[in-house]
């Protein structure tokens, strides 16, 4: 009996355990809309009308992105395409029948997806060689990397002599890239090679000289596409992007944006405003010596000798922000009697209301002592709401750094958003008047501790 019992103990404890929630990341979760028209202008039909088109996939590792929900209509009726995947990418196979002349046919495809921002690595963690079977990724490709072109080859020795960790090389090459080239947004794509010739580009070109210069020196590099988020706008095409992923050893795929957020751009980590649609090894991206991204395309036939069709895709995209926070901490300039005040406003950016919001500082203990963090039960969307904080400060410091952060409840989980600053300041000494008052306090306290010492000496 008592064996039993100590059974269904045993059993109850396990069974009552606490599921250890996962830390909340920076996040943002956003909605992407695109609308492909496929209009048959000519007096012949199209049939047997194929439309491909790139869907947004789940990425892993460095490349967080998790597709949330997912819709794809043909005027307005929900369909189940064939869809293919593989190691680079997720297409779908949009079967339309056949399009007769004066007609046309919609496809909307909408989806859902969080993205998570990718923290820093550490340059320590990069340790041993690159695989094998990773080397392909170290090979030129004509007129988009032409890492065997002897100017190309001869500055990444450059940029990388003396250097053993694949971490410290990459980073020389960002770094030249970033300088060596002007920022111009252009019409049509360029090469490596060109980039480095005529030292403009827009992201394109920073990512295919970047690219270049990295395979040179044995470091395989490919190709990102996809979308840079612009707080306020909503247009897709406009925010179209493109960045790189490294390979480092004992690390993985690692993301090195170097035109977000110029001059300092983004290696080894990632801001979560970056949306992936596609990778690259670069071989599908260059057609009759002309650099071009694999996108969306139609395929259809037709009677002879009727025209041709002409069937294109007219396409149109919006995104929208669903769900992220953003915190934005100041101090004032002046501090009286050794606190030094902040406040943290913490605006709700996204288009979802967001609940349970809790607002915390951090700072080094050793100068600042820090009071509890602030609640704020829930902010609708584009709502602001500013929380104070006063914090003492124990010992002169220079250059500290201060951080606010804010985690938040929203349909989607459990998200995080961080802001910091960097302060300065020096410990006041305690002023006449206090010095006075303290002294008065402290013989107040003798004269009563004597007081009570002769009483009890009395009363023996």
């Amino acid at each position: 009996m008592r064996l039993s019992l100590t059974l269904a103990l045993l059993v109850l404890a396990l069974l009552v355990q606490p599921v250890v929630a996962s830390q909340p990341t920076e996040s943002a979760v956003y909605t992407i809309e695109e609308t492909h028209q496929l209009p048959n202008y000519s007096t012949n039909a199209a049939n047997d009308v194929l439309a491909t088109i790139l869907l947004l996939d789940n990425r892993s590792d460095h490349l967080s992105q998790q597709i949330l929900s997912e819709q794809i209509k043909v005027d307005g009726v929900l369909v189940s395409p064939e869809i293919s995947s593989t190691d680079e990418n997720r297409i779908a196979h949009i079967s339309l029948g056949t399009i007769g002349p004066g007609e046309s046919k919609t496809i909307t495809i909408i989806q859902a997806v969080r993205v998570d921002q990718v923290e820093p690595i550490d340059a320590s963690s990069v340790q041993g060689d690159i695989p094998p079977a990773l080397l392909t990724y170290t090979e030129s490709i004509a007129h988009l990397w032409e890492s065997d072109n002897e100017v190309i080859e001869e500055k990444a020795l450059e940029l990388t002599l003396g250097q053993a960790n694949f971490y410290h090389k990459a980073k020389q090459i960002f770094n030249f890239v970033k300088d060596y080239l002007t920022y111009q947004k252009l019409v049509e794509e360029h090469g490596a090679v060109w980039a480095y010739n005529n030292r403009m580009g827009d992201c394109t070109e920073f990512t295919n000289l970047f690219i270049a210069l990295c395979r040179a020196a044995g470091i395989p590099a490919k190709f990102v596409s996809g979308y840079g988020y612009k707080p306020g706008e909503e247009d897709l095409e406009s925010m179209g992007h493109a960045f790189a992923l490294i390979y480092l050893p004992n690390v993985g795929w690692v993301p090195v944006d170097l035109t977000w957020a110029l001059p300092q751009g983004q290696f080894c980590e990632l801001s979560y405003d970056h949306v992936v649609q596609l990778t690259s090894d670069g071989s599908n991206m260059v057609r009759e010596a002309e650099i071009r991204v694999p996108g969306n395309k139609v395929s259809y036939k037709y009677e002879v000798p009727g025209p041709d069709p002409d069937i294109n895709l007219e396409s149109v995209g919006k995104i929208t922000m669903e769900a992220t926070v953003e915190p934005k901490v100041t101090a004032v300039p002046t501090i009286e009697d050794n606190i030094l005040e902040f406040s943290v406003t913490v605006k709700n950016t996204g288009l979802q209301t967001v609940t349970n919001l809790r607002v915390e500082l951090s700072a080094d203990t050793t100068y600042f002592e820090v009071p509890p963090a602030e609640n704020i039960d829930s902010l609708s969307a584009n709502a602001q709401q500013e929380v104070s904080f006063d914090v003492q400060v124990k010992a002169d410091v220079e250059n500290a750094v201060i951080n606010a952060s804010v985690t938040y409840d929203s349909q989607y989980g459990t998200f995080l958003a961080e802001d910091q600053m960097i302060v300065s300041a020096s410990v006041s000494a305690p002023s006449e008047d206090t010095i006075n008052t303290m002294l008065l306090v402290f013989l107040a306290a003798i004269i009563g501790l004597t007081i009570a010492v002769a009483v009890a000496l009395v009363g023996r």
